[in-house]
């Protein structure tokens, strides 16, 4: 792994494929009408911004 510290690349990182582009997620994002999507979640989730509000207390049920 190349690191700053070792800038030498190992054994599996020669093995390991890249990472691929973006190509299949822009096309997705040119092919597809998101408005259907995003009406139907938004339906499901209102707010406009971060997460729901929750009730005085813990974020998440214990138990």
């Amino acid at each position: 792994m190349k690191t700053t510290i070792n800038p030498q690349l190992g054994l599996l990182d020669s093995l390991m494929p890249s990472a691929p582009g973006n190509d299949f997620l822009e096309k997705l994002e040119r092919s597809l009408d998101w408005r259907p999507i995003e009406e139907a979640l938004q339906a499901m989730y209102p707010a406009l911004t971060g997460c729901p509000i929750r009730s005085a207390g813990s974020w998440w049920p214990i138990g």
